[in-house]
């Protein structure tokens, strides 16, 4: 009786430090891919946020383009008609016109290129800041670098510009004293006119040869790699899955081959005592 009771408490305790082992096993197994597969969840969740950063971008940017596009066409669309509007006979001179002046041609035209620049140079550095976030190598480093000199050039030629422009309207202004005179002082906005769609330019450029191209390359790296972190994930919890079947299987055919050897030496003992 007393042997049968040994025997039933060594198969209880062997089968408690299998299933203890076990756990422990199988616990071990499932924090290392867990963390696996939580470093790539967290990988997926900051790309969501990039997802949102690249996109913002490659919507916007178009529309800014479009806008610049516009204003030009506009212009173009004005200057055409010019040369007709100023021979409209609205005054005894012929050379300068109460219905279209300078100030209207240039001037105003000038000063709302100005506020388009203004807006396009916030866009831009917010760019240059959102490239920066979305960086992933050296490379993107130095291609956002070499936009940024191009973007601190391009102010100071606008920095220049305004303070030019400031100079010349502050030595001149009250000099103009007649119509006519009016129409000498505006004329030289043209000039400035002309310098100002320069750089309007080199802010679309920016937009089609660097925005667009770059936000599109981060759009497709991130979706390769979030496919890539989906399907690891996906190979992680499979793996884990079997690790820890196989575990199990190692671990019950060690108790089996306990139990055997148990049983075999049990029995040779019982054999030598007769």
């Amino acid at each position: 009786m007393k042997a049968i009771l040994s025997k039933k408490f060594s198969v209880i305790l062997n089968f408690a430090i299998f299933l203890t082992f076990f756990a422990i096993t199988a616990s071990a197994i499932s924090i290392y891919f867990e963390n696996k597969i939580e470093k790539l969840e967290t990988d997926l969740i900051n790309d969501e946020i990039n997802h949102i950063i690249y996109t913002k971008w490659l919507n916007r940017t178009p529309k800014l383009v479009n806008d610049i596009n516009n204003i030009t066409d506009i212009r173009k669309r004005e200057t055409s008609f010019t040369p007709i509007i100023k021979y409209f006979p609205d005054d005894k001179d012929n050379t300068t016109s109460r219905l279209y002046s300078t100030k209207e041609e240039f001037y105003n035209y000038y000063y709302f290129i100005i506020d388009a620049l203004v807006n396009n140079f916030d866009s831009i550095n917010l760019i240059l800041i959102d490239s920066i976030l979305l960086s992933s190598e050296e490379k993107d480093i130095q291609s956002v670098r070499v936009q940024k000199e191009f973007f601190n050039n391009l102010v100071k030629q606008f920095d220049f510009l305004f303070i030019e422009e400031k100079n010349y309207f502050d030595e001149n202004k009250n000099k103009s004293e007649t119509f006519e005179s009016d129409q000498i002082f505006y004329l030289k906005y043209d000039n400035f006119l002309k310098k100002s769609l320069i750089i309007l330019r080199e802010q679309r450029d920016f937009y089609l040869n660097f925005s667009l191209n770059y936000f599109s390359k981060k759009r497709t790296q991130f979706n390769e790699n979030n496919s890539k972190r989906l399907i690891e994930i996906t190979d992680f919890a499979k793996l884990e899955t079997r690790l820890i079947f196989s575990a199990f299987l190692i671990q019950f055919f060690i108790f089996i081959i306990l139990q055997i050897f148990e049983i075999t030496l049990e029995r040779k003992n019982q054999n030598e005592k007769k």
